[in-house]
């Protein structure tokens, strides 16, 4: 998975990623991984009060990632245990 995010944006895609978590793993994740050196945004569960894979948590990332980012249309993907299950765009 942070192999594809980093081809994603040497390739120069704007990414973000989307997750069910509290804040106590969100924060885990950065500091181990350092996500937001790799995405332009995150979008976590645990501060939009929505999860995957309920409808409004799609919707929640699509407004943040069109208001906050101005990304325009917006193709998402999610993917989970590495298999595409679910593409919105």
């Amino acid at each position: 998975m942070l192999d594809m995010l980093k081809r994603l944006k040497k390739a120069g895609k704007r990414v973000g990623v989307m997750m069910n978590t509290d804040r106590f793993r969100h924060e885990h994740i950065e500091k181990e991984y350092q996500l937001s050196k790799l995405v332009d945004f995150v979008i976590s569960s645990c501060e939009h009060g929505v999860v995957k894979p309920d409808k409004k948590a799609y919707e929640c990332a699509l407004k943040i990632a069109n208001r906050e980012h101005a990304l325009g249309k917006v193709a998402m993907l999610m993917i989970e245990s590495q298999t595409c299950s679910h593409v919105l765009s």
